[in-house]
Parts: structure tokens; sequence; C-alpha cells
């Protein structure tokens, strides 16, 4: 290690405790500090993950948000006060962060994430993290981590539940692969229409700074390719393994779980008919579905969302183009309980 690299007396001083840890050395502290990291979205989650970022001695770090500090973020956005109201976030956190963690460098970015500032923003850093709750703009963040091919946090926090995965890592799992929405710009419900846990987005962002700096510092974290899903309110937690080839490969396998039925397009009817509690769940948007047959319409991320407030014995049919979304929709619920679910196949 050259002297360059090296860590600083105060270095060594500051981080002696990460140094304690079995399988962390002055080299994992030492890449953590030549790491840079671009955070989309300084609410509640991008507030955490950079306090965290940035007690784990991270070298720079690019804030980005083009919202303005309210009132109502005080409760969970550890990095404000009453004198930010009004302030740019990416802003107000860079000079929060500024006076508690000089090592770092900060850059804020008082614009919105797209695909046309998205490259030129991200060029250069080491990790993305997705700390927005607006839909359109994570599909942005995963396209650009995709086309720089680097590593991508994904977290959401909605009430009293939380989501982290990682994408774009060894695995090579994405964000729109999971989460194919019928409409991208569609609106979908966030905190300021449901409400959200302050601890929730704390322990979320937590986590998320977790990973990332497992990634940073060993290249490696335990959620690439998998979603966690948590309810912190029941304390209950769910690992998925996430893509399409587990999913298809389960099946060909004859490994699904009995709660898992497939059932062919022209066995919907009879399947509806057959307890009038049915709840039939398009997963996209085709002119091959029968929309007359369908009660809801939800993409992959709406649907993780909702079921949460469901009954996990009322029958459930997923239907989508091809069978393999359903499929997938379909795993994945069985892994968080329900016991009757339909995956419609192609006939």
């Amino acid at each position: 290690m050259n002297k360059e690299n090296a860590l600083t007396e105060l270095e060594w001083q500051r981080f002696a405790r990460h140094l304690l840890l079995p399988g962390f050395g002055p080299k994992q502290q030492v890449y953590i500090k030549n790491a840079s990291a671009v955070i989309i979205g300084v609410g509640g989650l991008g507030n955490t993950a950079a306090q965290q970022l940035s007690l784990a001695g991270i070298g720079r770090i690019t804030l980005v948000d083009f919202d303005t500090v309210e009132t109502s973020n005080l409760a969970r956005q550890v990095l404000f006060d009453e004198n930010a109201v009004g302030l740019n976030k990416a802003t107000a956190a860079a000079e929060r962060l500024r006076k508690q963690y000089p090592g770092t460098r900060y850059e804020a970015r008082e614009e919105l994430f797209n695909d046309t500032n998205g490259k030129s923003i991200c060029d250069g850093h080491s990790i993305l993290m997705d700390c927005t709750d607006l839909p359109s703009v994570k599909y942005h963040i995963d396209r650009v981590a995709r086309a720089l091919q680097l590593p991508l946090v994904y977290g959401a926090v909605n009430r009293f539940d939380g989501q982290v995965a990682i994408f774009h890592g060894g695995a090579q799992q994405s964000y729109t692969n999971l989460f194919r929405s019928i409409e991208v710009e569609s609106k979908i419900d966030t905190c300021d229409t449901l409400g959200v846990w302050s601890p929730a987005v704390n322990i979320v962002g937590s986590i998320m700074a977790q990973e990332a700096l497992s990634l940073l510092a060993f290249g490696t974290s335990e959620l690439d390719g998998k979603l966690l899903q948590m309810d912190l309110k029941r304390y209950s937690f769910h690992t998925f393994q996430l893509g399409v080839e587990q999913a298809t490969t389960r099946a060909h396998q004859q490994k699904i779980p009995p709660a898992v039925r497939p059932i062919h397009r022209s066995e919907m009817h009879a399947t509806q008919a057959h307890d009038p509690r049915t709840l039939t769940i398009a997963l996209s948007k085709s002119s091959e579905l029968e929309f007359a047959d369908i009660d809801i319409q939800l993409s992959m991320d709406e649907l993780v969302w909702e079921s949460h407030t469901w009954d996990k014995d009322r029958p459930l049919i997923l239907t989508c183009n091809k069978g393999i979304q359903s499929m997938e929709a379909a795993l994945l619920l069985s892994d968080m309980g329900f016991r009757c679910i339909h995956p419609v196949m192609p006939d």
C-alpha cells in the first residue's frame, strides 16, 4: 500500500473499531476512503445513508435532489432542522455534512435526475444509491447504472414497510426486470399520501449504507440479486431471490410451492367462479388480456406493497402476457405466506 493510499494517524484512531472486525483491515478502510457514492433523493433514506457513509469514512458523496426542505420532513430527515426549511435538500444536506464530517468531500446537485443528466452526474463514482420516492426516477437511475456498469443500492419505505436490494452487482439483476411498470409515469402513492414511520426510514437507510459499504470494502453484498422485504411493525423480514431465471427454473424443476397452483388462461373464468372472494390481478398492460375479467392492474412494485394489507387466505389469480411475470409474482407471494395463488400460463 503506497503512502497516498495509506490511512492517516487520525484515521487509524477514528476507525479503530472497524479495524478490529474479523476480515476487515486497513486495506478495506482505504477502499472506502477512496470510494465515491451518488445519492439520488436526499429525503429520509438519503439523509441516513449519507450520514452513515460519512461516518464510515467514504471519500466523496454527490447528493442529487431538486426538492426543498419542508417542516413535515423534519421528523425523519435527520440532517435538517428548522433553519433548513425552504432550502434545497441536496445543498442543505451537503452544508450540514461538511461541518460534521470534513474528511468527506460533498457535491450538491440541485436538479431532477433523468436520462439526460444522469450519466454526467454519476460518471467517475463507485456506487449509486436510489433513495428517491419518485417511481419514474427509479427507472432513470436503473438505466444509468446499467450503462455505466455501476452497482446500485435500491431502497424504499412505505408506512411501516421497507425494501432493500442490490442491482447491477455480480448477480446482474435490475430494478426494471423486477418492477416492470404498467405506466412509468402513472401516479403511485408515496409517504406524502400514505404516511411513513420515522424509525423505518432510518432503519432502511442504514441497511442501504451497510450494503453499500460491504460492496465498497469487499466487493460483495448479501443482498446482491435479492430483495429484502421488511414489515417493521411486526418485525417480519423476508429475503427473496430475484430474477425470471430463478422463477422459471423452480417451475421447470417442479419445485413450485404447494400454495402456487398454475392455471391456463382458458381456466380463468371457472377459477373465478369457484370462489367469489378471488382477486384477479393483471401484471402487465396488453390487448391480449381480457381486462373485463381483471379486478385490479398493478406493477410488480405496487403488488409487493399492496399485498401486505390482503387476507393471505384469499385466492389470487395473477395474469400477464407470457406467464413469466405471473410466476415470479406467485413465488414472491408464496414466500410472503399467501396460501392460494394461481399464476396464469398461456394456453
